[in-house]
């Protein structure tokens, strides 16, 4: 990259390192931003800091040194924390600094504070409740992936084949399809956690019930989302939320041999 264009660019500060953040933070270093970055367990910033990102001390020390900063974390706790707590980015945040809050976060929940009190933003309400339908299809899409496969393998179609027929559709999108790859090998190593799905699930639906809006549907997943989410959290486990076509299919008592490779 050319020095000038370097120069053009904004420093960034990155708030939150987990699965997503960890790869978007990775690729702005990749594009040659100056970043600093902040993760609560520090080990998730040692491989940025060898590709050449900035470590902080705290949220504040991030956007002390940024023009722009991008926080994404797992709730609307660690948000509230990281965002407008005791040492946080606003308690440090330059004049003009730009705090893009890409966390999927209550609606409710995107405040700024000015002094003792709470203003908020019209725009980041609206960010997050677009963030909420978003996911909700998301989430929708892999249960509805889920109940197809639990009823072709119940029917006894064959495994690789409903699963080639069904990538294979138009109905599914490359987000859905990716996920196919999980279901054939029994896989589901977490790029989202059904951890964070499920919580996603709860925000939407203590939305809709503020609104008044009926979300039967959802509401249905939920419930699968939870008892799945409980089982892995008593073993010690944290898969994608595309584990959620393993559950269905134990749920439809699909046998052992159906679900896995011969």
């Amino acid at each position: 990259m050319a020095p000038d264009s370097q120069q053009l660019q904004p420093r960034l500060g990155f708030i939150g390192l987990g699965a997503m953040g960890s790869r978007m933070a990775g690729r702005l270093l990749a594009a040659g931003y100056d970043l600093t970055v902040f993760n609560r367990g520090r080990e998730r910033m040692r491989p940025l800091e060898q590709r050449g990102a900035k470590a902080a001390d705290t949220p504040g020390e991030v956007a002390r040194s940024a023009e722009v900063v991008l926080v994404s974390v797992a709730d609307d706790a660690a948000a509230e924390a990281v965002i407008a707590g005791t040492d946080g980015a606003l308690s440090a945040a330059r004049p003009g600094a730009i705090l893009l809050n890409m966390s999927t976060v209550s609606p409710a929940l995107d405040p700024r504070r000015a002094g003792q009190g709470v203003l908020l933003h019209r725009a980041g309400r609206s960010g997050s409740t677009m963030k909420l339908c978003v996911n909700a299809l998301l989430g929708l899409g892999v249960q509805a992936i889920a109940e197809a496969v639990a009823l072709g393998l119940k029917a006894g179609l064959d495994r690789d084949r409903l699963l080639d027929v069904l990538g294979a559709t138009v109905v599914l999108s490359p987000s859905q399809r990716s996920k196919l790859e999980n279901v054939r090998t029994d896989t589901y190593p977490s790029t989202f956690s059904l951890r964070l799905m499920f919580k996603d699930f709860s925000l939407i639906l203590d939305t809709a019930m503020g609104l008044s809006a009926a979300m039967p549907i959802t509401a249905a997943a939920q419930q699968l989302y939870a008892a799945e989410f409980a089982r892995q959290r008593a073993d010690g486990r944290d898969e994608d939320f595309s584990s959620v076509v393993r559950a269905m299919a134990e749920i439809a008592q699909v046998p052992e041999t159906a679900t896995h490779e011969e």
